[in-house]
């Protein structure tokens, strides 16, 4: 589980407006770090029409194995366990993943 690598993640159980189901989620967390078997990761929603600033829109292709339009949510970051990481679907794009950083930096006010 590598950063940039589209996983199919549990999120649940879930409490209140977090994000439920299992779903695909990109790994944020850097490879050198943590010695834990656990990765930060930011979930993907198929919700294109309730698209908000923190989200990153991302087109299906053969490479990140996207079945159709989706948002990853920067603001539904997560660290878990690799015990709920089912399926490794594909690898998001560097162009992608750079956007994905560039809105957790701002969603962290970091920017």
């Amino acid at each position: 589980m590598k950063n940039g690598e589209i996983w199919l993640v549990t999120f649940s159980p879930s409490i209140g407006d977090e994000i439920q189901k299992t779903r695909p989620a990109v790994v944020i967390s850097n490879d050198k770090v943590g010695g834990l078997d656990l990765r930060i990761v930011a979930a993907i929603t198929d919700g294109i029409k309730y698209s908000q600033p923190w989200h990153i829109r991302v087109s299906p292709s053969a490479t990140n194995g996207l079945r159709k339009e989706s948002l990853v949510d920067c603001f539904q970051i997560k660290c878990h366990s690799t015990q709920r990481f089912r399926k490794k679907i594909g690898i998001l794009s560097a162009r992608d993943m750079d956007a994905v950083k560039g809105c957790i930096a701002g969603v962290l006010d970091l920017l």
